[in-house]
């Protein structure tokens, strides 16, 4: 990266630099958190009314954040100098656990998420001025990673499509006419319009794939379970998955690894809280969830592998280090392409193939049979929906938020009348389609799956596989 100073760089241009750019500008002191603050706030009042995609800028709460980030580097900077100035020998990485490459660069929450001090509106009118003042998880964990929270992001009415406040559109940056689709649709267009350097998002059914897919932006959706949902709105909570859109995987890879660790967090207290209390009845549990794990983190404070030149130079690590920050996560446990056999469908790019190929993975396979009855994971998921939607807003449903006109009416009402025993059986027939699916995998040999964007064939049962777009 150029070693001007941040004013020469194009206000423009830096909204679509990728959040490990932007980490190195405020490590090296060539661009203040406050500064990089001022850029995203600035595109967001800009371009908000024309795209719609945000429902309350966090000015004060960006400002006090931005400063505390601010000091943080500084910190991590001068005790960097001192020791360098008063060892020969490299200095030591004591610091690492302090500073994450998080540090001071901005994001947004989708509006189902509560941060204290400001409104939770999910999407609804009626509930625009609500406060909750319980943090969410994702809050939480991005707010001791040094996250600079710029906006809560528009979702749309009670998490369902991109239409909120009585018929606001988030609209399609690269197609101001269209929609965006699913309810996160205000994180993804942020993100893609260069509003926000990342968004966090939710997904019941689609709801990160799709406008990822739709506006162009990379986004992880991971396994349902691996991060932990406390402090947002319930859909249907065995469905429910909280994601990120980013400018590329790898600030995906950071921004998961903050957010998974204060799942295994909460984990830990859970089962410390469990030894002292009755045994609970748990009705979603999911166990693939449990046992995944996610092979990149930042507390690492080796390198395990020399990393390609193309992610960072050596140089730039021994930067990383001095400066009392985090390592990327893919410097330290990126798994190399070699050692992945990787699947793809009918109708996948054959561009994306051939560069595939030329980076001489383990093995490409295709294209194959998709996995899976379509139709039968959309029948079991429809009964699961309906059932769980009618007890997590029947609340809503009863205090008349939710009238006839909602797309979730006439799923309360099936939820409502629907047996036990079709949920029961629903669940059991998604525990055989997941385990369909894993075997899919195995007897393919494969540990990656391409698809088109656009394809219906079912390649993931939710709590099986992540999915990136």
């Amino acid at each position: 990266m150029p070693s001007e100073v941040w004013v020469r760089i194009n206000s423009d241009q830096l909204a679509y630099f990728s959040l490990l750019q932007l980490a190195e500008l405020l490590a090296d002191g060539r661009l203040s958190a406050q500064q990089l603050a001022g850029v995203f706030t600035s595109r967001l009042r800009r371009f908000d009314s024309l795209l719609h995609p945000v429902v309350t800028l966090t000015t004060e709460l960006a400002n006090q954040q931005a400063a505390a980030a601010q000091a943080a580097l500084q910190a991590a900077n001068t005790s960097a100098a001192a020791s360098t100035r008063s060892s020969s020998t490299s200095p030591k990485s004591s610091m690492l656990h302090n500073i994450s490459l998080l540090t001071g660069v901005p994001y947004g929450l989708k509006d189902l998420m509560a941060v204290p001090g400001y409104s939770t509106s999910w999407g609804l009118s009626q509930l625009r001025n609500r406060t909750i003042n319980e943090p969410s998880a994702a809050y939480s964990a991005l707010s001791a990673a040094g996250g600079v929270l710029l906006a809560k992001t528009a979702t749309g009415e009670l998490a369902w499509g991109d239409v909120w406040f009585n018929g606001i559109t988030t609209r399609n940056p690269w197609n101001i006419n269209t929609g965006s689709c699913g309810s996160s649709a205000g994180s993804a267009v942020a993100v893609a319009a260069g509003l926000l350097p990342f968004a966090v998002g939710t997904e019941t059914w689609g709801s990160i794939v799709c406008p990822a897919s739709t506006v162009g932006v990379t986004a992880y959706r991971p396994t349902g379970g691996s991060i932990s949902g406390q402090g947002t709105m319930q859909v249907a909570p065995s469905l429910d998955k909280t994601g990120m859109f980013c400018r590329q995987l790898l600030d995906c890879a950071v921004v998961a690894d903050a957010l998974m660790d204060q799942q295994q967090q909460q984990q830990q207290q859970h089962a410390i809280n469990a030894s002292h209390a009755a045994p609970q009845l748990r009705l979603h549990r999911q166990p693939a969830a449990a046992a995944a794990s996610f092979n990149y983190t930042q507390h690492q404070q080796t390198l395990q592998q020399t990393p390609p030149s193309t992610l960072l130079q050596q140089q730039q690590q021994q930067q990383y280090r001095q400066r009392g920050l985090l390592l990327p996560p893919t410097l330290q446990q990126l798994p190399a392409l070699s050692s992945l056999c990787i699947g793809y469908l009918r109708g996948t790019s054959s561009n994306l193939v051939a560069a595939l190929m030329r980076q001489q993975p383990r093995c490409v396979k295709g294209p194959l049979q998709p996995p899976g009855n379509n139709q039968l994971v959309q029948d079991v998921l429809s009964v699961i929906l309906q059932a769980e939607v009618a007890v997590s807003l029947e609340g809503l449903w009863l205090e008349g938020y939710i009238d006839q006109d909602s797309h979730w009416y006439p799923l309360i009402q099936l939820g409502q009348v629907a047996p036990a025993s079709a949920y029961l059986k629903a669940q059991r027939l998604r525990s055989v389609l997941a385990a369909q699916t894993r075997h899919y995998f195995a007897a393919n040999g494969i540990d990656v799956l391409l698809k088109p964007t656009k394809s219906k064939a079912v390649t993931d049962f939710h709590e099986v596989h992540p999915i990136l777009v």
